[in-house]
C-alpha cells in the first residue's frame, strides 16, 4: 500500500496534478524519496490516530468504541489487526470502485476505437460489475431474508457491524474530494486536466 501511494503521488506530481515537490527523485538513487517521506509521515499520523481508538465489550457481546487512552480494565486498546482490517476494507472498496468504473468505461472506450465486441466489451464487464457489487453492497445493505440470506452470509457477504459499516463514508468522502478537484482542474487548468492519468516524462 505504501509503494502504491508513493507511485501515485510521484506520477501525479509529474503530471502537474500535485505539488511538483512530490515529483523529485533522489540525486543518487533516483527514487521518489519526497513522496515516500510524505507517505511515511501520513502513515505515522494514521497509526497514531488508530492507536487512540479504544473499545470495551458490552454484556450482549457487542463492542463499543471511543477515542482516548485505555485504562486496561473497562476500556482496552483496539487490536492492531482490527485496525488494519478497517484500512484494508477501505482500500479494497476503492479498488472495487475503480474496477467497476473500468467496466463501465470499457464499451465506450472500445466504441471510440471502433473495436466494440459483445463478449469482451459488454457482457464480460456487466457480469464482472454485478459480482463486484456484491461485496460492496454487504457494507450497506440489509440482511437478505431466508435461505438466500444464509447463503450470502456463508459466502462472506453479510452486512457488517459498526464501525465497519461506516467505512464506505470514508470512501465516499474520498470520491467527492477527487471529483471536486477534477472539476477545479477542468475549469481552471484544462491542460493539466487533459494530462490526468498520464505520466509526464522528464527530458
Amino acid at each position: 500500500m505504501h509503494q502504491a501511494m508513493v507511485r501515485y503521488f510521484y506520477d501525479m506530481a509529474r503530471a502537474g496534478l500535485f505539488p511538483a515537490l512530490f515529483g523529485h527523485t533522489h540525486p543518487r538513487w533516483k527514487s521518489p524519496f519526497v513522496a515516500s517521506i510524505a507517505q511515511s509521515l501520513f502513515s505515522l499520523l494514521l497509526i497514531g490516530f488508530l492507536g487512540l481508538i479504544i473499545q470495551h465489550t458490552n454484556p450482549d457481546g457487542s463492542s463499543s468504541y471511543a477515542l482516548g487512552f485505555a485504562d486496561g480494565r473497562y476500556w482496552q486498546q483496539t487490536n492492531g489487526t482490527v485496525s488494519f482490517g478497517w484500512l484494508a476494507s477501505i482500500v479494497t472498496m476503492c479498488i472495487l470502485i475503480v474496477y467497476v468504473l473500468t467496466n463501465v468505461a470499457a464499451p465506450f472506450f472500445a466504441r471510440r476505437r471502433n473495436e466494440l465486441r459483445l463478449l469482451p466489451h459488454v457482457l464480460a464487464p456487466v457480469g464482472s460489475t454485478l459480482l463486484l457489487l456484491l461485496p460492496l453492497a454487504s457494507y450497506i445493505g440489509p440482511t437478505l431474508p431466508g435461505s438466500i440470506g444464509a447463503m450470502f452470509t456463508m459466502l462472506g457477504f453479510a452486512p457488517t457491524p459498526f464501525p465497519s459499516n461506516i467505512l464506505p463514508l470514508f470512501v465516499l468522502l474520498w470520491v467527492v474530494i477527487g471529483g471536486i478537484y477534477a472539476a477545479f482542474l477542468k475549469r481552471r487548468h484544462p491542460e493539466r486536466y487533459e494530462r490526468m492519468g498520464s505520466i509526464v516524462r522528464s527530458e
